[in-house]
């Protein structure tokens, strides 16, 4: 119970110490602040001045490569879609026809609109030519 005694007395002495302490420190540290704040400031302004157009600079430095990025993935992604395209639409539709050629070979010669093999209709046309010339 002693120690806990002796614990608030010293406290409240170094409390009671605390105060002028801090008067003088803020008596002391508000002049310097105030130099530190116009150094801030000061320097502020001449990186303001100095820095403005290196900040320009790199701000159209950063957004032509960004446009050109963009557009290098605008063609890519359109790349893509053709490629897309070919495999989704173009290939199933190379396969099936690939297939009825496959199946439908049979017939060596076009039908004609009369229904009959085209060289026989050649060799009906022919005869009549030469029935027509004699």
């Amino acid at each position: 119970m002693f120690a806990l005694g002796r614990t608030l007395v010293v406290g409240a002495l170094l409390l009671v110490a605390m105060i002028p302490v801090g008067i003088i420190m803020l008596a002391v540290g508000l002049p310097v602040m105030a130099l530190v704040l116009v150094a801030v400031v000061a320097v502020g302004l001449l990186m303001a001045i100095i820095g403005l157009p290196f900040l320009i600079l790199g701000a159209i430095a950063t957004a032509v490569i960004a446009v050109v990025f963009g557009l290098l993935a605008a063609f890519f992604a359109i790349g893509l879609v053709a490629v897309k395209l070919a495999l989704l639409v173009l290939l199933p539709v190379l396969v099936v026809g690939w297939i009825g050629q496959r199946l439908f070979r049979g017939r060596s010669k076009p039908a004609v609109p009369n229904g009959q093999p085209a060289d026989r209709y050649q060799r009906e046309a022919e005869m009549e030519l030469d029935r027509h010339l004699r």
